[in-house]
């Protein structure tokens, strides 16, 4: 009995310590300043960019995949922003086919803030737009791996362009 005790005692111990360690490690923590990051992975699926992801960007016509299988309006001579959520550490990628009154001014890609170096962090994919020639214009997305074949689309967009 005496030695059931005794081993007892010596678990609440050990338990007291570690509780005590633990506690002055997060105050520690706390006092710094620190805050939790999110580790990979724990973005909601399917999580995709809105326009105040994109807020920065100098058109007055920024697009997302809110707009897919939308048409909107875009004046002649205008440049407009289409950003998509992509993560080519998979291996998949958006390709964009533009109907001939559009035109490519740039287009880049951003790892989502806070995630750059990690691995398989993934962001965002911003292209640059003019609407050159008046008409229905359209932008036809893919996200797929490039060297499947036949490709296989996980994804598509779709976004009809009116220039007046």
């Amino acid at each position: 009995m005496n030695r059931t005790l005794h081993h007892r005692w010596i678990s609440l111990t050990v338990i007291v310590v570690l509780a005590a360690s633990v506690a002055a490690c997060c105050g520690r923590c706390i006092e710094q300043g620190a805050t939790p990051q999110p580790g990979p992975g724990t973005e909601p699926v399917g999580t995709e960019p809105t326009a105040t992801t994109i807020a920065s960007a100098p058109s007055a016509f920024a697009f997302t995949a809110e707009q897919n299988k939308e048409t909107v309006t875009v004046p002649a001579g205008t440049q407009f922003t289409l950003a998509l959520a992509e993560n080519p550490t998979t291996g998949y990628s958006w390709a964009l086919e533009l109907s001939s009154g559009l035109s490519v001014v740039s287009d880049a890609y951003q790892t989502t803030p806070g995630r750059e170096g990690m691995p398989g962090a993934g962001g965002t994919h911003t292209w640059t737009i003019e609407a050159t020639t008046a008409g229905t214009q359209t932008i036809d997305g893919h996200y797929r791996r490039p060297w499947e074949n036949p490709p296989v689309d996980a994804e598509t967009f779709a976004l009809t362009v009116e220039v007046p």
